[in-house]
């Protein structure tokens, strides 16, 4: 595999962000492929440092996304609910629409990938935040 070509192939989508996030997160997986290489093959060359730098704006525009995403289909649980949720039991079922699928199935994406090949686990404060001011609302 020639990791010699990778960043002038995929550095101005990953500098972009992730607009079609599963054709992002196959660009982010050949910088994390090449910068594994150039780090154990050519440790110190600026082909490495590019990776480097490449990986960490992927990062980001992920995290930016994975924000984004909540911030926008995220809805505040109205008291009522929450004081009937006091009142049910174990077995009761609870009609509590998270988010939509889609949105769902992003943000899965987008974990699996952080927390597999990204080594990263920041943006679980992310989604603390965000999901918990949606029960203080």
């Amino acid at each position: 595999i020639d990791y010699d070509h990778v960043a002038d192939e995929v550095e101005q989508a990953v500098r972009d962000g992730p607009g079609d996030l599963e054709m992002y997160l196959k660009h982010l997986d050949r910088v994390v492929n090449a910068r594994d290489f150039f780090a154990h093959n050519n440790e110190g060359s600026i082909e490495l440092s590019t990776m480097i730098d490449l990986f960490k704006i992927g990062v980001e525009h992920l995290c930016r996304e994975f924000r984004s995403l909540l911030k926008r289909h995220s809805r505040p649980v109205p008291v009522q609910f929450m004081m009937d949720l006091a009142s049910m039991t174990a077995e009761d079922e609870v009609p509590l629409e998270h988010l939509p699928e889609r949105v769902l199935e992003n943000l899965s994406l987008i974990s699996r990938w952080l927390v597999g090949p990204g080594d990263y686990t920041k943006f679980l404060s992310i989604y603390f935040q965000i999901r918990s001011s949606q029960l203080d609302s």
